[in-house]
């Protein structure tokens, strides 16, 4: 979810990043894309094209062309989900039995991850996105949490949808602070160290300010493109800011990666044009 010029239609970017992770092939399972349901649960045109493209994307020579299209952001997408999806993985397995999905978009990890089946997964979201995501994955358990970040009062939405303030939770948080201003992204914290019980941990992805360097040596478009459709990059912000934001709102910064650190893990190239985006750990003190 980002901050949009037009309320009424589904963010581009949640569209797009589903996009990339139905499409891309998956290292961690040879053979798979990495989220089989992305093209469910996308709006129509959106899943007929990723449908279209998945097969293409097993010829070599199209996967190459594919990637540099997108000047490193397809080869992004899929390090960061594998390295999210493993950090929710590990932190169920320590005891956190509830899950939020900030600006969760047209995730699928409610239907697809099976360490989530038994578990309460809460979806927290624009209204129009949910509103062109809704009932596209009718076996998902996942209960939806309308709010606008810049606007609503996340914990009252929060408890009001159910989450419980005695039981820790895994939240994530992915690719959703650049567009927000950082009076949205502190208080967005904040009201998670309210709500949230100790034990909690929170996966929250940013953007260094490197990343606008990067898009200006690309040229005017890029930052044109991202205002055209409404969702300018207005929270770049540093890993020291990042830090001291998360620590004021009541959580322990455990450690990043970056593009360069998962893509060793992940046995993946380094991308194209890296995009200076990390994912910090942090647990609820």
């Amino acid at each position: 979810m980002a901050t949009r010029g037009h309320d009424e239609r589904p963010s581009l970017t949640a569209i797009a990043v589903s996009l990339l992770r139905g499409v891309a092939p998956s290292p961690a399972r040879p053979g798979e894309v990495v989220d089989p349901l992305a093209a469910r649960a996308l709006p129509p045109f959106a899943g007929r094209l990723t449908r279209g493209l998945t097969p293409l994307m097993r010829l070599r020579p199209v996967e190459a062309l594919w990637r540099y299209g997108w000047a490193g952001l397809s080869s992004h997408i899929v390090l960061r989900t594998l390295e999210i999806d493993d950090a929710v993985r590990e932190a169920v397995g320590e005891g956190c039995g509830q899950v939020v999905l900030l600006g969760a978009g047209f995730d699928t990890r409610a239907v697809r991850m099976p360490e989530l089946a038994s578990i309460p997964v809460f979806e927290v979201d624009h209204p129009a996105t949910q509103a062109a995501k809704r009932g596209r994955l009718p076996e998902s358990h996942a209960v939806y949490v309308a709010v606008d970040f810049t606007r609503d009062e996340l914990r009252e939405r929060l408890a009001e949808a159910g989450l419980r303030p005695d039981l820790p939770a895994v939240v994530v948080w992915e690719g959703v602070t650049p567009y927000l201003p950082h009076a949205a992204t502190e208080g967005t914290l904040r009201a998670l160290g309210d709500v949230l019980a100790p034990g909690s941990v929170l996966l929250v992805t940013f953007c260094l300010p490197e990343l606008v360097s990067l898009l200006a040596r690309h040229g005017w478009l890029a930052h044109q493109l991202f205002r055209w459709i409404g969702e300018p990059l207005a929270g770049v912000i540093t890993e020291a800011h990042m830090r001291e934001l998360t620590s004021e709102a009541g959580f322990e910064p455990l450690g990043s990666t970056g593009a360069r650190e998962q893509a060793a893990r992940w046995g993946k190239a380094v991308p194209l044009n890296v995009i200076e985006e990390r994912v910090l750990r942090a647990r609820r003190r």
